[in-house]
């Protein structure tokens, strides 16, 4: 609060960039939404098919069952194992659920590379190395016992929560849980 009081202009310059920002951003939403019933987005994907391989290829999907998800939100409390914004709040907030993040973007698709990420620390993370990512960032709600539970759980943890790749692949797994209900 005092800085603010003592720093009006600067608030103010941040306050009119901030209007400007949410006003592009639906003029934006709003012209790729009409770009998108006009047929242009299949346009695009017709012409680029090279491109849209490379972004597939960028953007990994999880080999994780639903059961090894679940396993996995539990072990952080239903949290974003980064900031620890619950999965309620996050739903609230954001209108979905936590992401399935990739610790390490180069790594595996695996249990053993994966967490609850909420969208703001899914999306600012990208690119970088957790360590780097975790502490150069200004989030008073990372902390060090948030970070040790990461590499607790993906280097131990995840262990105790892997499912039977073979059942995964036969189906047993999901008739199992429908045997239990």
């Amino acid at each position: 609060m005092i800085w603010k009081h003592n720093n009006k202009n600067r608030v103010a310059i941040s306050d009119k960039k901030i209007k400007q920002t949410r006003k592009r951003r639906e003029q934006t939403r709003k012209a790729i939404s009409k770009h998108r019933e006009n047929g242009g987005r299949k346009k695009w994907e017709d012409n680029n098919r090279d491109k849209l391989k490379q972004y597939r290829e960028l953007h990994k999907n999880h080999e994780i069952s639903k059961k090894e998800w679940q396993a996995c939100l539990k072990y952080f409390n239903n949290s974003c194992a980064y900031c620890g914004m619950s999965n309620e709040d996050h739903k609230k907030k954001y209108k979905q659920q936590l992401h399935k993040e990739h610790v390490d973007d180069n790594g595996s698709n695996k249990l053993d590379n994966c967490v609850p990420s909420c969208k703001l620390c899914n999306s600012s993370k990208k690119g970088f190395i957790l360590e780097e990512w975790y502490y150069k960032n200004d989030f008073s709600n990372h902390t060090k016992d948030r970070l040790d539970k990461i590499y607790k759980w993906i280097n131990e943890d995840y262990k105790n929560n892997k499912s039977n790749k073979k059942d995964i692949l036969l189906g047993k797994e999901e008739n199992k849980d429908n045997k239990n209900k």
